[in-house]
């Protein structure tokens, strides 16, 4: 009698060398190895194989509060962007951010030609860049935008004082003083 090929199952064979039970998995998860995939990781591998460089490709199920795609992996919930940026461009350590090109990660983007790994302040840039960054990071109490902070170092650089910027942006003068010496909103000095 001939017995499936499968290492260490003793089933007898029914076809393409497996036994109904790895027959059937093969058929449905073209692997006759996998034991169970749930219809939602059967269809990010199916979006990842056709995704073009051009589009989002959009998660069509859970997603967190911020926007971002959610899939359940050993009970645990993750964020797909991470998978997905693990399967393209390989592990990295947990300091380190899954990033989009697109910025549309918030919109559920998991496209793998949209993700690099990067650390907090490319992020930071990256949000900036994209116009998806409201206010300091953090702070809901903030009152300037990049681009004013910004403006802000470039008139401290050229010389004009402190007390009279605060003034011109109806800042604090130790809100300027912070902004100064990089106490707040480094990120813009460090991705600069």
């Amino acid at each position: 009698m001939k017995i499936c090929s499968i290492e260490n199952c003793l089933k007898p064979h029914r076809a393409k060398g497996f036994c109904s039970t790895h027959y059937a998995r093969w058929a449905k998860y073209g692997d006759p190895t996998v034991k169970f995939r749930s219809p939602k990781l059967i269809w990010l591998d199916k979006a990842i194989a056709s995704a073009t460089p051009n589009d989002c490709l959009i998660w069509p199920f859970n997603r967190d509060k911020d926007g971002y795609a959610l899939v359940s992996v050993k009970s645990s919930p993750k964020r797909v962007h991470r998978i997905v940026c693990e399967i393209q461009c390989g592990a990295a350590d947990s300091s380190l951010l899954a990033l989009h090109s697109c910025g549309k990660g918030h919109e559920g983007c998991i496209n793998p030609h949209h993700l690099r790994w990067g650390n907090q302040s490319e992020n930071m840039w990256d949000r900036v860049s994209h116009a998806t960054l409201r206010g300091e990071p953090r702070s809901a109490r903030a009152k300037l935008t990049p681009q004013q902070v910004l403006e802000i170092r470039r008139r401290l650089n050229s010389g004009e004082g402190r007390k009279q910027i605060s003034e011109a942006f109806g800042m604090s003068l130790s809100a300027i003083h912070d902004i100064a010496l990089g106490r707040s909103w480094s990120f813009l000095e460090d991705a600069a």
